[in-house]
């Protein structure tokens, strides 16, 4: 935790693993996050430090713990698949105790659920979602008491680019990132006895498609990758 007037960083956590996607409680006296200590879950510190708490320890997969107003309700994806890994979903559970239940979606989204960004006092969900080569920014209506979404997405964006990460002030204004990716393969001659560069970087292939995981042949003559088709689709 940094303070914004002044001062040093302060280290609320000392456990050693990989702990992201930090989230202050409403009253800024706890912050919730993602672990991956003891396989992973979600745990809630006091801000100044203090011994973590494990929540939703029995679900597979968690990441982007956000809070509900008043701070009682945690919303988080989740998965309860282990067959399926893309088979996430949201799940709520108190703030004070380990007791996730499983969102109702009622098929309201297309695909796999998105990552919630931020719950607004109005009681909808702020979140960016993708279709196609394109990512918006969205929100939908949540009932908390009974684990269930309201009515349909709503659209609060129109671009054409990736659209992330947003966030709604107290008086109403949106912020957002509109991202610009760039995938491509590149080769790189390296001297590996001595641990250093000899070239410059090399662009293997012109397409303006996300191409990402490349793997050599053992010979070095052929190599394997992962592209984005139109549509979404990856072969």
């Amino acid at each position: 935790m940094q303070p914004v007037a002044a001062g040093d960083p302060v280290q609320i956590t000392h456990d050693g693993a990989d702990n992201s996607e930090p989230s202050f409680s409403p009253d800024g006296s706890q912050v919730v996050y993602r672990s991956e200590r003891d396989g992973g879950g979600i745990y809630v510190v006091p801000a100044l430090g203090g011994e973590p708490r494990q929540l939703a320890a029995k679900i597979l997969f968690t990441s982007n713990p956000v809070w509900s107003p008043d701070g009682s309700t945690i919303l988080f994806v989740g998965n309860n698949n282990s067959s399926d890994a893309q088979a996430r979903t949201w799940f709520l559970t108190p703030a004070a105790e380990d007791r996730p239940v499983e969102v109702g979606t009622n098929g309201i989204f297309e695909n796999t659920a998105p990552f919630p960004s931020q719950w607004l006092k109005s009681g909808q969900i702020l979140f960016a979602q993708r279709k196609f080569d394109a990512a918006n920014v969205f929100r939908i209506g949540i009932d908390a008491a009974s684990a269930k979404l309201i009515r349909k997405p709503e659209r609060l964006t129109f671009g054409g680019g990736v659209e992330n990460a947003p966030s709604v002030a107290a008086n109403g204004p949106l912020a957002l990132a509109d991202l610009t990716w760039s995938f491509g393969l590149w080769s790189l001659p390296i001297d590996t006895r001595a641990a250093r560069v000899t070239g410059e970087p090399v662009r293997l292939s012109a397409s303006l498609t996300k191409e990402v995981q490349p793997t050599l042949s053992e010979d070095g003559r052929k190599l394997a990758y992962l592209t984005e088709l139109p549509g979404n689709n990856t072969a």
